[in-house]
């Protein structure tokens, strides 16, 4: 699936958000001004993780496990090597990080 423009889409919302906090901190008492900080943040989040990220790659296998290793790049846990192989998924289990696959884009 193609995403050419979504990158751009996500960094106009976060700046969207970004005017929608300074607006609170004008209108809005200190609690409801630290409200709207706390969903602004967990928006901003959840759309940085619909950008896909390339896996990292880590070639630090070991004895038991040799082979070189996938690793998600939000969170770095180990992508699972059905998901790896088969490239059905495209996100990190763990974290919900969008993965890009080589195929992708």
């Amino acid at each position: 699936m193609k995403c050419e423009g979504f990158e751009d889409g996500v960094n106009m919302a976060i700046e969207d958000i970004e005017k929608i906090v300074d607006i609170a901190r004008k209108e809005y008492s200190v609690g409801g001004f630290l409200g709207v900080v706390h969903s602004a943040k967990l928006i901003e989040n959840i759309l940085k993780k619909q950008i896909p990220q390339s896996p990292n790659y880590d070639e630090n296998g070991s004895v038991e496990y040799p082979e070189n290793w996938l690793e998600c790049p939000g969170c770095g846990e180990v992508i699972p090597e059905y998901i790896a192989e088969n490239e059905t998924e495209c996100y990190c289990l763990f974290c919900g990080q969008k993965l890009k696959w080589k195929n992708e884009f």
